[in-house]
């Protein structure tokens, strides 16, 4: 399937600028921004800084994905990989993965989306790696980890199918979730740009949500 970006709403841009590296608790609102132009692949991994505050998800993502009807509430903050990776892997923190040396940030957003005013919450973890090369390694890592919960007794919660999306910041696994009643439960997504690693839950959305929060993890990943 082919992405259009032509017709995607205009994202909230983070400015680091005067914000402390520690920016616990910062809430963000929907506002003006613009995307860079994509760079050659083995450039931007060359180039790419550690991890910063703007790879994070922007409330104007959360909207992309799932149409919201309500102010998108964004909690950000910069960590030391003591939050919890997925629903999957239970209390396994994202730094027991990919070590405490890492530059972490972490992001919870909360909205109600619109088709049926339910609230809903985003969970995301990001971090860096010392090399694309160790990055991919971690990303394998994760999406084995996560993939273990595709495959559960009956009347449990469970992960389905696992989608691969390669666009030009990066390439990610995606699964959606269904509760043990068959219905749907929102998804996961691990995703890898260069030395970046990503990997962000929702409770709400079916197939075509997840897929887009997917595309939007990456291009913020980058």
């Amino acid at each position: 399937m082919t992405n259009n970006f032509s017709n995607r709403r205009t994202r909230a841009a983070l400015v680091l600028a005067g914000v402390p590296a520690l920016a616990t608790g910062l809430v963000l609102g929907l506002g003006g921004g613009a995307d860079a132009s994509s760079a050659n692949a083995s450039e931007r991994t060359a180039a790419q800084p550690a991890v910063e505050l703007v790879n994070l998800l922007q409330p104007a993502d959360i909207d992309d994905a799932f149409r919201v009807s309500s102010a998108i509430r964004s909690v950000v903050s910069a960590g030391n990989g003591s939050y919890g990776m997925s629903a999957c892997t239970g209390e396994e923190q994202m730094g027991d993965v990919v070590g405490k040396a890492a530059n972490y940030f972490y992001g919870v957003y909360t909205a109600r989306a619109a088709a049926t005013n339910t609230k809903f919450t985003v969970d995301q973890n990001v971090a860096d790696q010392s090399s694309a090369k160790r990055a991919a390694t971690k990303y394998a890592f994760i999406v084995r980890q996560v993939r273990g919960c595709q495959h559960e007794p009956a009347g449990h919660w469970r992960y389905g199918v696992a989608h691969r999306l390669t666009i030009g910041a990066g390439t990610a696994t995606w699964m959606t979730t269904t509760n043990g009643d068959g219905t749907s439960a929102g998804g996961i997504v691990v995703a890898l740009s260069g030395r970046h690693l990503a990997v962000a839950e929702g409770n709400l959305g079916a197939a075509p949500a997840i897929r887009r929060l997917a595309v939007d993890t990456l291009r913020q990943l980058r």
